[in-house]
């Protein structure tokens, strides 16, 4: 007897259906009273040690400090200033390192310091047309060189490269280092040629050129002195709004101070609201880096107001033994 596909497929989804209810208790969604409640940790709850995926070691953070370098809160300034002279960048606490004293601005007289040379012409020649006026050199870079009439051009012979700045006074303008260059080699009746050995800023042709100054870098911690001369604050480097750490200063040279390389000078703070009058206040800390006739170089190494500014009091506080 055979049936016809219709009712052959009628009774295969009655089966289907028959077979879903039958297992319909078996199957079915987890409740909320199936769902057990996982282990509770704490920290002095022991866990094995498969159980273990990291420790950490956690310490109360100490309390923010109440004061900024741009808070009004008063500070205590008798104990403030006392630096050993540690700036980051600088290899060490005590002392100025060469570098610092090669790279000063100094005060010579107007035009620049007697029997300098020059940076006569380039020894490499430009791959195009160009005007050699407008040639910046740069380290390792080879250059003719007019030698300075006083010291002497023997073969690696450092010189200073140094570019002129601005007049401080009627007889005296700030000098610029910008390099050093080494003599190489010399012939008579001919430029020296040197190179490039550092570089301090933008060296170009026509820059004056004068025997580098002996070492006079300092390992050592000045000693404090009472009632020392007091100088001003004549030139400030780079003309920055807010000079800060690591910025050179020029104080004006008066005859007898006796100041020395590593010697430090206090800037004194002295404006006044004319409505609230204050007394002055300490301002900064300067040591010493360089020294000529037409100023006193130093350079900033502390510091405990913001401004710092052309016509400020600076007095030796400290002098090297």
């Amino acid at each position: 007897m055979r049936f016809p596909s219709s009712a052959i497929s009628f009774c295969s989804r009655v089966l289907a259906v028959a077979a879903v209810f039958a297992v319909s208790p078996v199957v079915r969604t987890l409740g909320a009273q199936d769902k057990k409640p996982g282990p509770t940790y704490t920290n002095s709850t022991p866990l094995a040690a498969d159980e273990v995926l990291a420790k950490i070691n956690t310490k109360p953070v100490p309390p923010a400090p109440s004061r900024t370098v741009f808070s009004s809160v008063a500070g205590v300034y008798t104990d403030r200033l006392q630096s050993d002279g540690s700036v980051i960048g600088r290899g060490g606490s005590a002392g100025v390192p060469r570098g610092e004293i090669e790279s000063a601005p100094f005060g010579d007289r107007k035009g620049g310091p007697l029997g300098a040379g020059r940076l006569a012409a380039a020894y490499d020649r430009p791959g195009i047309d160009a005007s050699d006026s407008q040639r910046r050199l740069q380290l390792y870079d080879r250059v003719f060189v007019d030698l300075p009439t006083t010291g002497s051009g023997d073969v690696g012979r450092l010189l200073l490269v140094f570019r002129k700045g601005e007049e401080i006074s009627d007889d005296a303008q700030i000098m610029i280092p910008t390099g050093i260059v080494r003599i190489d080699s010399k012939a008579a009746g001919q430029p020296a040629l040197g190179s490039v050995v550092r570089q301090f800023g933008e060296i170009r042709l026509d820059q004056l050129v004068t025997p580098l100054p002996a070492d006079r870098s300092t390992s050592v911690a000045p000693v404090t002195v009472t009632a020392g001369p007091s100088e001003k604050v004549i030139y400030i480097a780079s003309n920055p709004d807010l000079p800060s750490l690591q910025n050179y200063v020029v104080l004006s040279s008066n005859a007898g101070n006796g100041v020395r390389v590593g010697d430090w000078f206090t800037l004194i703070d002295a404006s006044i609201d004319p409505q609230y009058p204050a007394p002055s206040v300490p301002a900064a800390v300067a040591e010493v880096v360089k020294v000529t006739p037409f100023g006193v170089t130093a350079i900033l190494i502390d510091q405990d107001q913001p401004r710092i500014r052309k016509g400020m009091v600076a007095r030796l506080t400290s002098r090297v033994r």
